[in-house]
């Protein structure tokens, strides 16, 4: 028998939903780059705004890193 039991993130995190729908979107599509495989959701702006290049692709950012721009994602107004 297994017993999975979940940890806490080791890093701060605001919304875990917005986290998961943000790195969702990030590997949806293939080979693509954050600023395109994020679009709709952030633009390059906003991407380049908390530190991160938008040319890099989802799987070259760290688990921190997705963190934080979901955290910035969180932050913004609603539409």
């Amino acid at each position: 028998m297994v017993r999975l039991t979940p940890r806490p993130a080791p890093f701060p995190l605001a919304d875990l939903g917005a986290y998961e729908r943000l790195v969702a979107a990030a590997f949806n599509q293939r080979r693509k780059t954050l600023a395109n495989g994020l679009k709709g959701l952030l633009t390059a702006a906003q991407i380049a705004a908390v530190g991160i290049e938008p040319g890099i692709r989802a799987e070259q950012l760290s688990p921190a890193e997705f963190a934080r721009l979901s955290d910035a994602w969180a932050s913004l107004p609603a539409v």
